[in-house]
């Protein structure tokens, strides 16, 4: 057996979960100890800089409502800013315990490695902290600031120790793609084991050049495919839990749309699974296209908070017209016969063909079309 071939097949099937949930993303501040040189946020307009106490509670008891209404499970993730230096972080998360919902952190390591004994315990009590790692030491530290590295390394050993969940993220341009394969070989030569382990394309509307074209991601694909399968047949990338399961020692995610239809034409993706997604529409493509919300601290709405297009009414969050993102025979990318698993990116293609419902340009799937349009 191929295990790599059996974990991305066993990925995608866990992924059809997606939509049996109601996720929320929620930016709780805007305070934050970095100055990423990509941080998407910094680009976009945010009147408030706190969300208020008060209304944000009520927030959290609405998405347990209308989550049950749905049947659907409820996810928090809160971000920032760095959503640690909330002011009133501790009685946000006794909230969600209330309201029997998980919640997560997107931060900055700065804040886990303090000695803050309230902030530990909100901390132990979450579902899982994801942490970013753009490079090796040097490129890390370009972007998001001189030490931030050896933070991130501490704050690791801290949530490891403790036993929380972690999540490794990295968002990828022409300025350090050439650092995924030798930072997952840093992991493995450090043992650190890692829940969750995504990249993604970076994305700036001021910055274009450094987004990564199509056409090069085939060649990335290409090289992570081929350590992938390296690393999973080597016996030394496993390790035995407490619980007796023997797993990954990083377990990898597929986050990047194009993961898919490179999988696919690999010859990877078992048949019946093709058959599963071709035939539930929307299933594991773009979040946007399911109850997937990001909520700003003046609490706006959006399906993607790249998009300003896709701001919707806070009223309308769990509901058929929330869910409803780039339903419009004119998106291009939904006549791909890839649509369901993969769906484009439209802040990309706003980017580089200045329009979210046209394909990415160069897309190497874009003329795989199908008779209609996956609806």
């Amino acid at each position: 057996m191929n295990l790599f071939y059996h974990y991305v097949n066993q990925w995608y099937r866990n992924r059809l979960a997606l939509d049996r949930l109601l996720y929320c993303q929620i930016h709780v501040t805007k305070r934050c100890q970095n100055q990423c040189a990509h941080c998407y946020f910094r680009e976009l307009s945010s009147t408030c800089y706190d969300m208020p106490l008060k209304e944000l509670i009520e927030l959290i008891e609405t998405i347990r409502i209308r989550a049950d209404k749905l049947s659907l499970i409820s996810r928090i993730d809160f971000t920032g800013g760095d959503p640690l230096l909330y002011p009133f972080i501790n009685q946000v998360a006794e909230a969600c315990n209330l309201e029997g919902i998980p919640y997560g952190f997107k931060c900055n390591p700065e804040s886990i490695i303090t000695k803050n004994e309230q902030l530990r315990h909100v901390m132990e009590m979450c579902s899982g902290i994801s942490l970013s790692i753009d490079g090796l030491p040097n490129t890390h530290d370009s972007i998001r600031g001189d030490g931030s590295f050896d933070n991130t390394l501490k704050a690791i050993e801290i949530l490891k120790d403790s036993g929380i969940q972690l999540k490794i993220s990295t968002t990828v341009s022409y300025d350090n793609v050439g650092d995924l394969i030798p930072l997952m070989e840093f992991l493995r030569h450090e043992r650190i084991l890692v829940d969750d382990f995504t990249w993604a394309r970076y994305w700036s509307i001021s910055h274009r050049d450094k987004i990564i074209s199509a056409v090069d991601m085939m060649q990335v694909f290409e090289e992570l495919c081929d350590y992938y399968e390296s690393v999973f047949s080597d016996s030394s990338f496993y390790v035995r839990l407490s619980d007796g399961r023997v797993v990954p020692q990083i377990m990898i995610g597929f986050k990047e749309h194009q993961w898919y239809p490179f999988f696919v034409k690999k010859g990877i993706i078992a048949s019946d699974l093709q058959r599963d997604i071709s035939s539930r529409p929307n299933c594991i493509n773009c979040t946007a296209t399911k109850h997937y919300y990001i909520i700003d601290p003046d609490f706006s709405v959006y399906k993607c908070r790249k998009l300003p297009e896709t701001k919707i009414d806070l009223e309308t969050l769990g509901t058929q017209e929330g869910v409803g993102f780039c339903n419009s025979n004119l998106v291009e990318c939904m006549k791909c016969i890839y649509y369901n698993a993969c769906g484009g990116c439209a802040a990309i293609s706003k980017c580089l063909a200045e329009s979210m419902l046209k394909a990415e340009p160069l897309c190497p799937y874009r003329t795989q079309k199908t008779d209609k349009p996956n609806l």
